[in-house]
């Protein structure tokens, strides 16, 4: 496929772990420990496929030092009481799947952002891609171009 004509829905994963807004903290954190994931898009648990907000890893552990400070509670404890709406981000940054990657990925840099829910015209969580997904497209062109030059 032509270099400038990749769209993220080729680079996007669509095989989603996602989480409900009224999930306790720790829901996201085990999902995110087994799937050695940074950010769970947070859909409605009445429409399932509606993006209402994205938690990352680094919000989960903002949230547990929170408590420790404030309440001295445990980080266990505090993650089973703790609804993921409570400190998930409201206002996501997404990106459509037939977005040009190059407009994604210049999104991500200038937002200072690790990901993108990928939303259809509708609306419908249909993805995500992240910076993780941007390298290994850099690592695929950096061996393609060191292998033209052998």
């Amino acid at each position: 496929m032509d270099r400038e004509m990749r769209r993220v829905e080729d680079l996007m994963t669509t095989a989603l772990v996602t989480v409900f807004e009224d999930d306790a903290l720790d829901v996201a954190n085990i999902e995110m420990e087994i799937g050695k994931l940074r950010h769970l898009p947070v859909v409605s648990r009445e429409h399932p496929a509606q993006l209402v907000g994205l938690v990352t890893h680094r919000d989960v552990l903002r949230a547990a030092g929170r408590a420790f400070v404030e309440r001295g509670a445990s980080r266990e404890r505090m993650l089973k009481q703790v609804p993921i709406g409570e400190v998930m981000r409201h206002r996501v940054e997404t990106a459509r799947p037939e977005e040009t990657a190059v407009e994604a990925a210049r999104r991500l840099l200038a937002r200072k952002i690790g990901c993108l829910p990928v939303v259809d015209e509708e609306g419908t969580l249909v993805g995500i891609v992240t910076e993780a997904d941007f390298v290994r497209v850099a690592a695929d062109l950096l061996e393609e171009s060191a292998d033209e030059t052998d």
